[in-house]
């Protein structure tokens, strides 16, 4: 060692430290290394008071072989070794030298010291690398762990060793003496030159050692081999009896598995029998895979498909597998009397009994044996005497415990199982809860239905009737009061039960009281697994992503723990220089320790001043909001404090360069900037391709991807239903027509008109399509441009007392560009419905009216004495504008004199049909004349269309909301433009029984249904899709030095540990934005991936977590589904470990969290799904994640 140091921490010269050991480095490097011993931590500059960490950063080469070896641990395996490193390291978190000894079960010798050295700093990184390196390499791997081994006391470059490169290092020959004394072999000293043999002779000669001695210098039992995996599964495979359990695994792997531990071509026995084996021979084959059952499982969750090749293991089997290999999904099957398996059992969900023998809503997956009793499977589920209830109309009916559960269970239904507590059956207490359905007495002695609003000891139950207010509310004892939520006929008792049958409310949420909750209430709430947040104020995006983000493993655990600490980026300014990574793991705490709903205020405001858009109370979109936080979370944890530029390069040549080495480049200037966990856990590769139609170049480029956004696959055309009324004229016996047309889902109304005049032989121009229901027009589509996703949803049948649409036919009118002859010559004598041109604010002329309207608009002398109020035909009434005697003749002219590109408008209004009695019925029409002519005009065009409807009565006006008779007369020579929106013309008939309906709807035959079937991978391969570019987005191509015609595609290259996918549902045009509803269905289990990355790429992916959008785009609300999943508040997590018997997933709703169904998950709501890989990278499990020790 030497007595000073150089710090590079600012001081830039030597100064006292101690405990360092400096070498020189080695082949002339002209850097310094610092060098520390074992059990030291690090170091400490007395002058910048700053500690610097031994040893260096691995590099890029060495990182990517630490990384290599860590993938070779299976997820068992993995979990094991995480489980024995934190029983044998010590505070904070490190193996020394004698915790090694422990962990590895040797007996220390000579050599542990320096086996120590080779495992690094005693992290568990370099504990589970290392032994991947002994224990999952290959002859070649093995006989250069030895030789780093006994060369690393003797060498100053101890890194190479470490990382697993002896092509640098000599061996002593005093340390070849103890190596073979360990291999109980001559050492070969002939092959020494100058006392030191090289790695090349070395390893020419150790080829000639047998695998049996290499195995015996350092013999481990910590992790399995073949022969100890063959020992075990012998020992462990008894003989079975009935109800023994028995899981079912893909032969595939059962083969896979024989021949690496020299078991080849062995069938699995049958179920019961003993596992007969020849002699091992030789392994015949790599290690095997977790155990990926993915392929076995049917349409529900724990069912098997019909027609597969299987094996069956004993459950002391499987446990070992899982220990070795892991995987899943699990299928536990019972040996039944006859000595087979049965394979289809029925999967129901069970939820039990509370004390007060309400369900607590907590439902559990369980497989009952077909050929079992139902007294038999209950006493299995709960290991006493239990019974099952089924649902029913009123509540809960006891099953018979004789019957067989194949005749009386439903897969998927979901049964109450009630167990007896101290003796007694709990469904049969008397006492009553808050929410209870009851029949009651009241005080006149009759029986009526009503709910328990409160409970009390001295008064009894109070009691609310369904049928009067609560100033009847009865306080009543529990003689005058039965339940209603059993169906008294259906229940059986057993032979050995004479007590009645339970009367107590069964189907009551412990989570959505009505009236309040109880304190039994709150202590199911607290056993939940997850804690609601609360909405601050449209915060349902900011909590849906938080709760999803809450259950990603590893980020989790990385947050939880503290370990983020170490990396906070404090000089970034693309980050918020740590403050919302902090702040994020504080609600995570929070979440993962409270029981009680958590207020996400701190977390918001901090990110607000980050990311100001989400500082207000705006509604926001999750996706967008999911994006903005892990960018500013990976910039407050990247590692490059100071990003260096990276120059773009050009586009790979997939010939030339290859993709493989294109992608590795990419992803190392990528990382020259971007370096978390963050981007290591959610961040994937996309590549892109172009290639030139001329000279057939491929061009690729990669680029990262946070969150997989996939195109929703939608319908091109969209179906209506339309009557078609004809003109009286041209009715000729036959008025009316309905028919079934399809309109470009992104058209407009004057294409839905351009489809429907098709059927009838008419232009668009000539039909008005109106909104009907109710017997009068909502709404005329008089805009042609108006998109069709703003009409909303129509029926798809012809039903007048419901929602329709109609399509009248329009009279011709001669709507001449001509001035009125009767123009007003003075300012005095305008009146209400005169037409003229006027000259607004901004000095454009526009034909108007003159209103009389006391609602307001914008001018400000609106209302004043002397002003008229004019409305202009292409504004509505806020634009209306008020003119003066002084404005005449300037601003107020003859119309369609100064106006220009106007034409005279035509006039519609609704004409409805009633009776005194009746009011309102019958199919309505639209009356149409040009806008400057008369209300007696308008009533004769009214009266020759009421002709088609068998009348000859009186017309009046009538309010539109009120349907009141208005005081104006259509018989006057007013304009017609006196009657406003606000009015409808009504036929007054004194009786319906002579009205005609003119109006025929026909029963069309059903929408033809799509017989596709929309799925995930639909999705990927639409989002894969070649596509020709267009001329505007032309391709230069780098070899024909022009731009050419080009195809282009986008795919997947690789993916992360946690995959984000973004469905995009809403679709936004430069006419129309609308939310797409296609129902897409994606698994919860077994996303296979493999088929869109390239060969030998593992992607199978589960779901743990669903952001969910409820409503439309102009006004929606967002929940999220979450699986459960072990992880203390400390961040212990078993992150290796994807699979249990039963799933248990929550429905999270801002403050409210309950239990739900696995198959409740996937609906047409899902908005941004969460994957993680089954198997997680070894590198992201051993640095950020732990599990607790095994006590």
């Amino acid at each position: 060692g030497c007595s000073s140091w150089r710090c590079t921490h600012g001081c830039k010269s030597q100064t006292r430290t101690t405990g360092c050991q400096i070498h020189k480095a080695p082949r002339g490097r002209r850097d310094w290394r610092l060098r520390e011993p074992p059990r030291a931590m690090g170091l400490t500059c007395t002058k910048a008071d700053v500690k610097a960490q031994a040893p260096l950063e691995e590099t890029e080469d060495a990182q990517d072989r630490s990384d290599e070896l860590l993938e070779r641990w299976r997820s068992g395996e993995l979990a094991h070794l995480q489980r024995c490193y934190r029983r044998h390291a010590r505070p904070p978190q490190n193996l020394d030298r004698d915790g090694l000894i422990e962990a590895l079960e040797l007996e220390d010798h000579a050599h542990t010291d320096t086996l120590y050295e080779l495992f690094g700093n005693g992290s568990c990184r370099d504990f589970c690398r290392t032994l991947a390196w002994w224990c999952r390499g290959d002859a070649s791997e093995r006989r250069s762990f030895l030789f780093c081994w006994f060369a690393i006391s003797s060498t100053a470059d101890k890194d190479s060793l470490v990382a697993g490169d002896p092509s640098s290092t000599e061996l002593p020959k005093n340390m070849l003496g103890a190596l073979c004394a360990l291999l109980e072999t001559p050492p070969p000293y002939h092959l020494c030159a100058k006392n030191t043999i090289s790695w090349r002779k070395f390893d020419g000669w150790a080829k000639s050692l047998s695998d049996e001695q290499v195995w015996s210098c350092l013999p481990l039992a910590i992790v399995s081999q073949p022969d100890t995996e063959r020992a075990l599964v012998l020992e462990a495979w008894t003989k079975g009896t009935p109800g023994d359990v028995y899981h079912v695994l893909p032969r595939r792997w059962w083969d896979a598995w024989c021949a690496y531990v020299g078991w080849a071509n062995l069938a699995p026995p049958p179920p019961g029998a003993l596992l007969a084996v020849k002699p091992a021979g030789a392994s015949s084959g790599g290690r095997p895979r977790d155990v990926d059952a993915s392929g076995l499982e049917g349409g529900r969750d724990g069912s098997l498909k019909a027609k597969i090749d299987v094996a069956c293991v004993p459950e002391a089997v499987w446990r070992l597998f899982e220990t070795w290999y892991g995987g899943g999904p699990l299928f536990p099957r019972r040996l039944q009397e006859d000595g087979a398996l049965d394979l289809y059992p029925v999967s129901v969900f069970i939820d039990e009994c509370d004390e007060n023998g309400r369900p607590r809503n907590a439902f559990t997956a369980r497989r009952a044996d077909r050929k079992e009793t139902v007294q038999t499977f209950a006493k299995r589920l709960s290991g006493s005497t239990s019974r099952l209830y089924a649902p029913s109309p009123t509540g809960w009916r006891r099953l018979t415990p004789s019957s067989r559960c194949e005749e009386v269970l439903e897969a998927g239904s979901t049964y109450l199982l009630e167990t007896k507590i101290d003796g007694a059956w709990p469904r049969a207490s008397s006492r009553y809860v808050v929410g209870d359905r009851v029949s009651a007495r009241d005080h006149t002695e009759r029986w009526r239905s009503g709910k328990v609003i409160a409970v009390s000891e001295s008064r009894g139950v109070k009691v609310r009737f369904d049928e009067y207010s609560s100033k009847w509310d009865e306080w009543l004892a529990n003689d005058r009061l039965k339940r209603e939520d059993v169906d008294v006929d259906d229940v059986s008792l057993s032979e050995d039960e004479e007590e009645r049958p339970s009367l107590l409310k069964g189907a009551v949420s412990s989570l959505r009281r009505v009236l309040g909750s109880n304190d039994e209430e709150e202590e199911e709430v607290r056993k939940l697994p997850a804690t609601g947040l609360a909405n601050l104020g449209n915060t349902c995006f900011l909590n849906a992503a938080v709760q999803c983000l809450s259950h990603a493993p590893i980020l989790r655990a990385y947050c939880l723990s503290d370990m983020y600490a170490h990396d906070i980026n404090r000089t970034s300014r693309l980050g918020s220089q740590g403050r919302v990574v902090e702040a994020f793991s504080d609600l995570l705490r929070q979440l993962h320790a409270s029981s009680v709903c958590v207020r996400p205020e701190a977390f918001k405001k901090v990110l607000g001043k980050c990311k100001p858009q989400f500082s207000g109370s705006e509604q926001q979109d999750s996706q967008e909001f999911l994006n903005e936080l892990l960018d500013v979370l990976h910039e407050d944890v990247n590692l490059i404090q100071e990003k260096p530029y990276v120059p773009e390069p050009e586009d790979a040549d997939e010939a030339r360069d290859g993709l493989v080495v294109a992608a590795r480049d990419a992803l190392r200037r990528s990382r020259l900037r971007d370096k978390s966990l963050i981007s290591d856990l959610f961040q994937g590769q996309l590549v892109a391709k172009k290639t030139c139609k001329v000279c057939a170049r491929s061009s690729v480029k990669f680029e990262p991807f946070t969150s997989l956004s996939l195109p929703v696959p939608a319908p091109a055309s969209r179906s209506f239903v339309v009557a078609i009324l004809r003109l009286a004229k041209h009715a000729n016996g036959h008025p009316s027509l309905t028919v079934r047309v399809e309109a470009p889902r992104i058209g407009d109304v004057r294409d839905l008109k351009s489809a429907v005049g098709a059927e009838v032989n008419l232009t668009p121009d000539s039909l008005t399509l109106c909104d009907v229901a109710r017997h009068r027009i909502y709404r005329v589509l008089d805009e042609d441009a108006l998109p069709l996703g703003a009409l909303g949803d129509f029926p798809q049948v012809t039903d007048a007392s419901k929602r329709l649409l109609i399509a009248y036919e329009r009279p011709q009118l001669e709507l001449a560009k001509t001035p009125s002859i009767d123009f007003p010559a003075s300012f005095e004598e305008l009146a209400v419905g005169q037409r003229l041109d006027a000259l607004d604010h901004k000095r454009q002329w526009y034909v108007g009216t003159v209103v009389e309207d006391e609602a307001p608009c914008r001018d400000k002398n609106h209302g004043k004495p002397g002003y008229i109020r004019i409305r202009f035909d292409r504004f509505s009434a806020k634009w209306d504008e008020c003119f003066c005697r002084d404005d005449w003749p300037a601003k107020l002219q003859p119309p369609y004199s100064k106006s220009k590109g106007n034409r005279l408008a035509a006039f519609e209004i609704c004409v409805v049909h009633r009776t005194p009695k009746k009011g309102l019925f019958g199919t309505p029409y639209v009356a149409r004349v040009a806008s400057d002519r008369s209300c007696r005009a308008l009533k004769r065009a009214v009266l020759r269309q009421a002709s088609l409807y068998n009348y000859e009565g009186s017309v009046s006006v009538i309010s539109r909301d009120s349907l009141s008779d208005a005081d104006i007369d259509l018989d006057s020579s007013d304009s017609c433009r006196c009657l406003s929106d606000r009015f409808f013309i009504s036929l007054n008939w004194d009786s319906s029984s002579t009205y005609r309906e003119p109006l025929s709807l026909q029963k069309l035959p059903p929408v033809p249904t799509s017989p596709r079937h929309y799925d995930l991978a639909s999705c990927l391969q639409s989002f894969s899709r070649e596509e020709t570019l267009s001329k505007t987005d032309s391709w230069r191509c780098p070899r024909c030095k022009k731009s050419v015609d080009a195809t282009s595609s986008i795919g997947l290259w690789s993916t992360p540990d946690v995959l984000v996918v973004h469905l995009k549902r809403f679709l936004c045009t430069a006419r129309w934005r609308e939310k797409l509803r296609t129902d897409i269905s994606f698994p919860r289990r077994g996303l296979d991936l493999s088929k869109f990355l390239p060969a030998d790429a593992y992607a199978v992916y589960d779901l743990f977590g669903v952001i969910n959008h409820l409503g439309s785009l102009s006004g929606g609300h967002y929940t999220s589904h979450v699986k459960v999943s072990p992880c203390s508040s400390d961040g212990v997590e078993e992150a290796s470990i994807a699979f249990e018997e039963g799933e248990r997933w929550l429905h999270i709703d801002d403050d409210l969290v309950e239990p739900a169904k696995p198959e409740d998950v996937v609906t047409d709501g899902a908005y941004v799904l969460f994957y993680r890989r089954r198997r997680l990278s070894g590198r992201l499990v051993v640095g950020h994640t732990a599990v607790a020790p095994v006590v």
